[in-house]
C-alpha cells in the first residue's frame, strides 16, 4: 500500500486487489481502485505493469490474467527498487526496527525542508502508509532481507540495525543469511555511507565487505553515534547525544521503549548524511509520534489500559515487554502473544518462552501461517505455551483468537494493562477487547 501510494502521487494509475475483505478509505480517497478477496480479478485494458508481493500464490487472478496478457510482471522489491532510480537512496536493513527508523529518518528530513520520498511497511498513527512522493532528492526506504529482496534496492547510503535468524523457511543456515547482507553492503558505491550497529557482533563483521565509508552507532566504544546518560520517564528514553564521543545535543524521545534509542541513534547519522542540520534533527526527533502496531495504545477503559505492537521474534517481544513495564511499572501486564511462521516458532521455541515469561499472564494464540499452509503451525501454540509454563509462567490453556478474547476479558480488572504482540490478524484481540470494554463499562476514557 505505501508503494501504491507514492505511485500514485507521482501520476501514476494504481488498481489493485487484496485478501482483505475490507479495504482503507484512504485508498479509493488517493484514487487508487481496489477490488478486495480478487472479487472483479479483471486487470485494466490498458495495464502496463502488474507488482506482486511475494506472499501471494502463483495463482493469484491478476498474476494468470498478465502472463496470458504478455503483461509484465515484477516483485514488490524489484518495483520498489524501479521507484528508487533516479534519487538518491538511503535504506534501513536489518532484523528489527526498520519501519520506525525509516518513519524516523523521513520525518528528520521533513522537518529540515529536503522533502523525501518514502516507503515503508507501516501506517502512521492517522492510518495513511508510510508512502510518499517527495519532491527531494533522497529516498528513504526499508531493505528487507526476505528472499533477499533489498539486493534489489540500490541505495547510496545504508543502515544495518541488527543481524538475526528470523525468515527460516529463506535462510536455514545462519550462513545464508550473512551472505545476504554481505552481498546487500557490498552493493554499496564508494562515495557512499554504511551505518553499522556497533553493539551487534554479526552487523560489524559487515563492515569489511562494504567499499563505502563505514559509520557506527550504538554503546561500544567506536560508536560514531551514541548515546549517554540514557534514562527512561514514562517508558520513553532521554539522553546526551554524542558525536564522536563529543556532546552534540540533548534527546527526548516521545515513543516507548529503551529499544528506541538505536533505531534514534541510526535515524540521526542516516539523516546528517543526508544534510539535516543538527537543529532540525534534534527538533524532529522530539515531534515523531511513532507508528501503529508499534506499542500503540489503543485505549483504557474502566483502567485496563490495551496496547497493541506488532513484535513476532523474541527480541522484540522482550523490547515490547520491557517497555510496556516501563510504560506501566506495578501494575499486572497480561500479553497475548500470537506467534507468526510455523518455521519461525519452531526454530526460536525456547526463546520465545523464556521471554513470554516476563509478562504476569499469557495467552498464546494459534500460529498464523503466513505463506504456509496452516497444518504446519498445528499443536505449536500447544507446545509454546507449555514451555512457557516450564520456565515458570502463567498461561491460559485456549489458543483460538475468539476464546482468548472471551477469557481475557473476563479475568481483567481495574489497573491491568493487556499487551497484544505479533505480525499477523492479533490486533483483532486488542480491538475486540476495548470494543467489549466499552460495552461492557461504558465509554472509554
Amino acid at each position: 500500500q505505501s508503494l501504491a501510494r507514492l505511485l500514485c502521487q507521482r501520476g501514476t494509475q494504481v488498481t489493485g486487489s487484496d485478501r482483505a475483505p475490507l479495504m482503507p478509505d484512504w485508498l479509493a480517497d488517493a484514487g487508487i481502485r481496489t477490488a478486495a478477496q480478487h472479487s472483479v480479478p479483471a486487470l485494466p485494458a490498458d495495464a502496463e505493469l502488474v507488482v506482486f508481493s511475494q506472499a501471494i500464490p502463483p495463482d493469484w487472478p491478476e498474476l494468470l490474467q498478465a502472463r496470458e496478457r504478455g503483461i509484465a510482471t515484477v516483485s514488490y522489491a524489484q518495483a520498489l527498487g524501479l521507484a528508487m532510480r533516479g534519487r538518491q537512496g538511503i535504506v534501513v536493513a536489518g532484523t528489527h526496527g526498520k519501519s520506525t527508523t525509516v518513519a524516523m529518518v523521513a520525518h528528520i528530513l521533513e522537518h529540515a525542508q529536503l522533502r523525501p520520498s518514502v516507503v515503508a511497511g507501516a501506517s502512521t498513527l492517522d492510518g495513511l502508509p508510510l508512502g510518499r512522493a517527495g519532491e527531494g532528492d533522497w529516498f528513504v526506504a526499508e531493505g528487507c532481507e526476505f528472499r533477499r529482496s533489498f539486493l534489489q534496492l540500490s541505495p547510496r547510503v545504508a543502515a544495518v540495525l541488527n543481524v538475526e535468524p528470523d525468515h527460516f523457511d529463506c535462510f536455514p543456515q545462519a550462513d545464508d543469511l550473512d551472505a545476504a547482507f554481505r552481498e546487500f553492503v557490498g552493493g554499496l558505491p564508494s562515495d557512499g555511507l554504511l551505518l553499522v550497529n556497533a553493539d551487534c557482533a554479526r552487523a560489524r563483521l559487515l563492515s569489511q565487505f562494504t567499499a563505502a565509508e563505514v559509520e557506527w552507532f550504538g554503546k561500544h566504544s567506536r560508536a560514531d553515534w551514541s548515546a549517554a546518560n540514557v534514562k527512561l520517564v514514562d517508558g520513553r528514553a532521554r539522553f546526551e547525544l554524542r558525536r564522536h564521543r563529543a556532546r552534540w545535543g540533548e534527546v527526548a524521545l516521545p515513543v516507548a521503549g529503551l529499544h528506541q534509542v538505536g533505531n534514534a541513534l541510526a535515524a540521526i547519522g542516516l539523516a546528517h548524511r543526508a544534510g539535516a542540520p543538527r537543529e532540525a534533527i534534534l527538533a524532529g526527533l522530539a515531534t515523531f509520534e511513532g507508528l501503529k502496531r508499534r506499542l500503540e495504545t489503543l485505549g483504557t477503559c474502566e483502567g485496563v489500559a490495551v496496547i497493541d505492537d506488532y513484535a513476532h521474534h523474541p527480541t522484540e517481544v522482550q523490547a515490547a515487554i520491557a517497555a510496556v513495564r516501563a510504560m506501566h511499572p506495578d501494575r499486572r501486564l497480561l500479553c497475548v502473544f500470537q506467534p507468526h511462521q510455523a518455521s519461525r516458532t519452531v526454530a526460536l521455541i525456547d526463546e520465545f518462552a523464556r521471554e513470554l515469561t516476563a509478562a504476569d499472564s499469557v495467552a498464546v494464540a494459534d500460529v498464523f501461517c503466513a505463506r504456509e499452509l496452516p497444518a504446519a503451525g498445528h499443536g505449536l501454540a500447544e507446545k509454546l505455551a507449555a514451555k512457557t509454563i516450564a520456565c515458570g509462567g502463567d498461561v491460559l490453556q485456549v489458543h483460538s483468537l475468539n476464546d482468548i478474547l472471551k477469557h481475557v476479558h473476563a479475568a481483567v480488572r481495574p489497573g491491568d494493562v493487556v499487551l497484544t504482540l505479533g505480525a499477523g490478524d492479533i490486533e483483532r484481540v486488542a480491538h475486540g477487547l476495548i470494543d467489549g470494554l466499552r460495552r461492557t463499562h461504558g465509554a472509554a476514557k
